[in-house]
């Protein structure tokens, strides 16, 4: 299922890191709700607003929704050509889709019989679903979609939608009585909110753990252990003790797949990470280059 468009203020203008940093910082000032796209063409980072303040940030890729952090954004997008697009929606939307990378299928491509949607909408009431159902039209584009809080529709009584998102209390009714009494084929993902308030506080601990460092490259291998090693400041790895014994690290670059390797610590490097060169051409980073990296 694709994430709903709301009302489109921006659509897919190309710009770059900084005109998206620009963008957020003018949105968080004028109390903006709803989301905005940033898509490099494979994947999709939506960074979601109520009022101004940053409820969520999503990697899309494919049919995986991820939550990461701002920090974690920009870095991504550092290097990336993108397309900005983005969405209002109301204060109410914003908390549903803020909550995309916690659901989980549960129906998909399912065809609804003649007066068995209302049962349907009943069991997601009963179960207390948060999330989306797609209505599919003839072509994937003409889909429209209802969201649910806790198994309840979400409606506006100023607006009918919000883009594809039917919120005007009529419209819901019409919707519903045409699909109970003609059928149809629906999708939906959900999750109950407090498995996805369960998710994400555990999501945002974890993201919590990145640490961005300078890298700087060590003229032997010999100086470290071998070529397989790297290392950060004690303190740092002091601090992240706290999640247990760190013996390996993550280091991401950009929007590559994270790499892990074997750490150790030396007093003084400060906000550095040092490594040999063929660490360095692996990853594909200069020296005095920001990476992320978190012990894992």
């Amino acid at each position: 299922m694709n994430l709903p468009r709301g009302n489109a203020l921006l659509k897919e203008t190309p710009l770059l890191l900084e005109d998206l940093k620009l963008k957020l910082a003018n949105l968080q000032h004028h109390g903006f709700n709803g989301y905005v796209k940033a898509d490099t063409g494979d994947t999709a980072y939506c960074a979601f607003l109520k009022e101004g303040i940053v409820k969520s940030v999503i990697e899309i890729s494919g049919r995986n929704f991820s939550l990461i952090s701002e920090l974690l954004l920009y870095h991504r997008l550092r290097k990336a050509s993108l397309n900005l697009s983005s969405f209002v929606l109301s204060p109410d939307l914003v908390d549903v889709l803020s909550n995309w990378f916690a659901f989980q299928e549960k129906y998909a491509n399912y065809q609804v019989r003649k007066k068995e949607f209302r049962k349907l909408l009943s069991s997601l009431d009963s179960d207390k679903l948060t999330g989306v159902v797609e209505i599919q039209g003839n072509e994937k584009k003409d889909s429209v979609y209802f969201l649910l809080s806790q198994g309840h529709i979400v409606t506006d009584n100023f607006l009918d939608a919000y883009g594809q998102i039917i919120t005007g209390p009529e419209k819901v009714s019409d919707i519903i009585e045409k699909l109970s009494s003609e059928g149809g084929i629906i999708n939906s993902y959900g999750e109950k909110f407090e498995l996805i308030d369960r998710k994400g506080k555990q999501m945002v601990e974890e993201l919590s753990r990145y640490r961005e460092l300078t890298a700087t490259i060590e003229s032997t291998a010999l100086r470290l252990g071998g070529g397989n090693v790297v290392r950060v400041d004690e303190t740092v790895l002091r601090e992240w003790s706290r999640y247990g014994t760190v013996q390996k690290v993550e280091i991401i670059v950009g929007q590559s797949a994270p790499v892990s390797y074997k750490v150790t610590g030396k007093k003084g490097l400060g906000n550095r990470i040092s490594f040999v060169s063929s660490i360095q051409k692996k990853l594909g980073v200069n020296k005095d280059e920001l990476v992320l990296v978190r012990p894992t």
